[in-house]
């Protein structure tokens, strides 16, 4: 099962990364990426559908971290789009209160799932063979109504943890675009470009855990959370969990900060190449 997910997923956000590189308009970056995922999406339903879960072990794996990481993306780009059609074409101060309020109404979210938002930040374990199930017990916690009715498939709980994730990405979103436009839109790029990070979201991850450990942003006073949020915005891409992330990097067994290494690397070949071949005398 893994092997199939994770292949699809990768393509997935290859797909992504292709787009958000091929196009600096937000609304069709939105539009295209959402019908992307909801390919890859069934694709997944299909591959559920017919599989036999070996365990109960791999059908929790399955419904509480699989089927959201492919849910939060659909989820993300039609709120994405949403949000940015509607912006009122005005000044700054207008678009931040209309982003606020998007804000508020995301975080009205959180509330009305306390409970299971609580589960999911705490990585709580004790109730998933009751809740991230084909037939999962839906008095556990009550979660509202879901569209997604197939239990082939489908499950309550694994939609709403995929729905609080995208939701998050979404508050961090347009607290980068608020951050902008505070600045004057200082963090567009002078053309009409947008600059994106084309590496990988390891890489981004590798550095901005530096930066922050280096405290290079407001004497050192910076957030982890600000330092992302507006980042993302300026080098148009989205990552999320970067706590979870910043463990990943720590336990690596053979070089914790492969990235860094090899950026070091490839700055002092450059040097070096200008040492050898200097432009100017």
């Amino acid at each position: 099962m893994e092997r199939f997910t994770n292949n699809l997923y990768t393509r997935m956000q290859n797909q992504l990364q292709d787009i958000a590189q091929s196009t600096g308009d937000m609304l069709h970056l939105a539009e295209q990426s959402y019908y992307a995922v909801f390919e890859h999406l069934k694709e997944l339903n299909t591959f559920a559908k017919e599989y036999d879960f070996k365990n109960e072990e791999e059908e929790v794996k399955f419904f509480k971290e699989i089927k959201p990481s492919f849910l939060k993306e659909a989820i993300f780009f039609d709120a994405l789009f949403g949000v940015e059609s509607t912006k009122p074409p005005s000044s700054p101060e207008v678009q931040k209160n209309y982003y606020r309020e998007h804000i508020d109404r995301f975080c009205r979210y959180f509330e009305q799932n306390q409970e299971l938002y609580l589960y999911y930040r705490l990585d709580h374990s004790h109730l998933d063979p009751a809740m991230f199930v084909r037939k999962p017990d839906r008095n556990v916690m009550m979660p509202a109504y879901s569209l997604e009715i197939d239990p082939s498939h489908s499950n309550v709980y694994s939609f709403k943890f995929g729905k609080i994730q995208a939701l998050e990405d979404m508050v961090s979103y347009i607290k980068g675009s608020i951050t902008a436009l505070d600045n004057g839109g200082a963090l567009q790029t002078v053309s009409d470009e947008r600059l994106t990070f084309t590496g990988t979201k390891a890489q981004f991850h590798e550095v901005m855990q530096a930066l922050e450990a280096a405290g290079v942003f407001n004497n050192g006073k910076a957030s982890t959370r600000l330092i992302y949020d507006v980042t993302q915005n300026a080098w148009n891409i989205r990552v999320s969990n970067y706590y979870g992330y910043f463990q990943t990097i720590r336990i690596r067994k053979k070089n914790r900060t492969p990235f860094m290494d090899l950026a070091k690397e490839m700055l002092i070949r450059k040097m070096d190449d200008q040492d050898e071949h200097p432009r100017f005398h």
